[in-house]
């Protein structure tokens, strides 16, 4: 799967979140189904293809270290090991004026689970296990779209942030939003803009991830 058919994949997570799940031609939906947990399931399928090396990942899985708890979207595990943790974002409107203070938050938090040893539940068979962080945990925050967000403060966000240690920002679709309601879907997908950049950094921690 490449960044193209990531993005196609979205489109279409929202084109039918707003039908009904069992189908009647007299039920209609007036809000949108949330489409949270298929998002991370997407994209953590996107990124179990374009790791070469043998990882697993933990996905919407809470992560207890005593009494206080890592709750990523995604945790990237490598021989018993998670490396790296991924928080998935569609875009910023639910803290366009905070996000900067957000991921300052987030390195403080990181910092407190280097080289622990997490206590974790099965979501299927409900049997406890343990993981542990690696000693240079590395907190990834996705966003999937630039929009919804003026141009000039979602740029300030990204410089205010980009010296953080162990926190990462990534825009992957900055023009462009999966929500769309036009005609030509996929005229739509095939000329929206792809952040290379982000990708191939993207691409560049789960190598380090695999190492």
């Amino acid at each position: 799967m490449d960044a193209r058919e990531l993005f196609r994949q979205l489109v279409y997570l929202y084109i039918n979140a707003r039908k009904p799940i069992y189908y009647h031609p007299c039920i209609r939906r007036g809000k949108s189904h949330s489409i949270a947990s298929q998002v991370e399931d997407l994209f953590t399928f996107f990124l179990s293809l374009n790791l070469t090396e043998d990882c697993s990942f933990l996905v919407h899985q809470p992560l207890n270290y005593r009494k206080k708890r890592l709750y990523p979207d995604i945790s990237v595990v490598k021989n018993g090991v998670i490396t790296h943790v991924f928080d998935i974002k569609t875009d910023l409107g639910w803290n366009r004026d905070g996000f900067t203070k957000f991921c300052h938050e987030k390195q403080k938090i990181i910092e407190q689970f280097r080289s622990v040893t997490f206590s974790a539940t099965d979501g299927i068979t409900k049997q406890k296990f343990q993981v542990k962080a690696d000693g240079v945990l590395h907190y990834h925050i996705i966003i999937l779209s630039g929009c919804n967000i003026a141009s000039s403060k979602l740029e300030k966000h990204l410089k205010d942030t980009e010296r953080l240690k162990n926190v990462h920002v990534y825009v992957l679709f900055p023009d462009d939003h999966p929500n769309y309601y036009g005609s030509s879907v996929e005229d739509f997908i095939n000329s929206a803009k792809i952040n290379e950049k982000d990708f191939n950094r993207i691409k560049t921690a789960l190598t380090k991830a695999s190492t």
